[in-house]
């Protein structure tokens, strides 16, 4: 999308998580990514000042999310035990992840706090991990296809001028290890940044930031996301030579 839109000329840094990039169906959150690009595309001059006033109500009243908290929403989530022939995704915990106004995603001091949130969790992706050992690996073709597809996206944005690196952000745990031997990175990672002939920073390369340990295995609670992300910056201008203008004020 970003390649395509002719104005988009700057800097672009894409989070690589192997296991969603290399899927071949683009990503179980696919159909969500192309429901919002579409609404982004075709909201009415109406949507647009809603926002703006829905951001104002918000700020000073209580609701109830619509996409969590509403009566159907927690029907759906209703944790009932799958029939013969039936299967139903697992539910992650609410509090495993809020967004807040500006579009920053969390998890809740009550998800850091209670470890039965967070083993669910952790059960979540050993189910996902089950599920994965019992499929067959993922074609060579399929792979180079999305590697070749991803060339054609960067190479559109360089031609105007842009920039794009890649990152791959801390795991750890059983999750750390499984996604180093299900997806090795002469495979994966070194053959992205080969590939596309993009610069690439991989949390495990730089001591600053290669031992967080995630609650869940997977993401970094709030307060070592703020230390990554400084350490990133860190590594973006010193290492990899990219430059920022400061904002005002800041």
């Amino acid at each position: 999308e970003l390649a395509n839109d002719e104005k988009f000329k700057g800097k672009l840094i894409v989070d690589i998580t192997e296991p969603l990039f290399f899927s071949p169906g683009g990503g179980p959150r696919d159909a969500v990514t192309l429901s919002s690009i579409k609404f982004y595309k075709d909201r009415t001059p109406a949507q647009k000042v809603s926002i703006r006033l829905n951001k104002a109500l918000e700020s000073q009243i209580v609701f109830l999310e619509k996409d969590q908290l509403s009566l159907n929403a927690m029907l759906d989530n209703l944790e009932i035990p799958s029939r013969p022939g039936v299967f139903m995704m697992p539910v992650f915990p609410l509090d495993f992840g809020r967004n807040t106004i500006d579009r920053q995603t969390k998890m809740s001091d009550k998800f850091l706090k209670d470890t039965t949130l967070q083993n669910k969790v952790k059960g979540i992706w050993a189910f996902f991990g089950e599920m994965a050992k019992s499929m067959p690996p993922v074609p060579e073709e399929v792979i180079n296809g999305i590697l070749n597809r991803t060339k054609v996206s960067v190479d559109k944005i360089k031609a105007r001028g842009g920039q794009v690196l890649f990152v791959r952000t801390p795991s750890s745990g059983p999750m750390g290890m499984g996604e180093k031997m299900g997806f090795p990175r002469d495979k994966y990672w070194n053959k992205l940044l080969a590939v596309t002939n993009s610069p690439g920073i991989h949390f495990s390369d730089y001591p600053a930031i290669a031992n967080f340990v995630c609650p869940e295995w997977s993401h970094l609670s709030p307060q070592d996301a703020i230390v990554f992300t400084k350490h990133f910056i860190d590594i973006l201008g010193k290492d990899k030579g990219w430059k920022f203008s400061k904002l005002a004020g800041n």
